[in-house]
């Protein structure tokens, strides 16, 4: 026959061996825990108390209170009413705190993994642009969208860094950022950004090829003093070089006087909806990018 394994309650920080230990150390709320969790019950039975574990065992109190005042009674415990009241109430706000911080604890770790995912997301997405789509201008205008629109706030945070990395290595990606108007305000507010971008890509139109490759167009058109539609207004254009003595504007302008010349668009790389042209020279080229 297995031999019962006889253990100790624990009350008041006390070792309760017997039911005299019990009276002199108990707690109301080390009592109802024990209750609760049934070591109460199991310590009776292996201290071979059978007549109280039979009175737990039928107790039917389901409320603080009336279980302490039914274990006061079974053990012959000398408390007050006002002590169970002030004692239960204690509890109960001791429980109810619990039970808050554990669900702040949730909350806090729910948000933690949703702040994890979201800035996870973020850096997969620039490694995207700077790796797989950097020569891919159609892929980069769609994660350009994807930036603005998911994670504009985290590109706030750390717009000088993307700029930076990218800056000479990865023309396509500037320029795909540059097109996006909540992007590019991070950038055209920090002269750092704006000087580096005009040593960048104020240089010797020849080499415009070499930095930008196949995302590069170009016009040389002789329009005769008339403006001439070089991109449809459904289609964004960064412009990024036009000679002296010709002319640009929106593909739709709202006004007919609306015009740019080479003083207010180079080095600024302004994004327009379409693009016109005017020039009296086919000898003069204008640089620029569908985006």
């Amino acid at each position: 026959m297995a031999k019962t394994i006889k253990f100790n309650l624990v009350m008041d920080e006390n070792a309760v061996r017997n039911m005299d230990g019990l009276r002199e150390n108990f707690s109301i709320e080390d009592l109802l825990k024990y209750y609760k969790n049934g070591l109460l019950l199991r310590w009776l039975e292996v201290r071979e108390y059978q007549k109280e574990a039979e009175q737990v065992k039928n107790l039917k109190a389901v409320d603080d209170k009336a279980i302490i005042r039914e274990l006061a009674h079974i053990f012959k415990l000398e408390i007050e009413d006002s002590e169970i009241d002030k004692s239960t109430e204690i509890l109960k706000f001791l429980e109810k705190e619990r039970k808050m911080n554990a669900e702040y604890c949730k909350d806090a770790k729910d948000k933690e993994n949703i702040l994890r995912k979201y800035h996870e997301g973020y850096y997969s997405l620039l490694l995207k642009m700077m790796k797989d789509d950097k020569d891919n201008i159609n892929a980069l205008k769609a994660d350009a969208v994807d930036l603005e629109r998911n994670y504009k706030r985290l590109f706030e945070l750390n717009s000088k860094w993307v700029y930076f990395k990218a800056c000479k290595t990865m023309p396509n990606v500037i320029l795909s950022i540059l097109s996006m108007d909540e992007l590019r305000k991070y950038w055209d507010e920090d002269e750092a950004i704006i000087e580096s971008l005009k040593k960048y890509f104020l240089v010797d139109t020849s080499k415009y090829a070499d930095i930008l490759g196949g995302s590069l167009k170009t016009r040389n058109h002789d329009t005769r003093g008339s403006w001439k539609i070089i991109t449809p207004s459904n289609k964004e254009v960064i412009l990024l070089h036009i000679a002296k003595n010709a002319f640009v504007r929106n593909g739709d302008p709202e006004d007919d006087e609306e015009e740019y010349a080479a003083e207010d668009v180079n080095g600024k790389f302004l994004k327009f909806h379409g693009l016109q042209y005017k020039c009296a020279s086919e000898k003069k080229t204008l640089f620029y990018m569908e985006v």
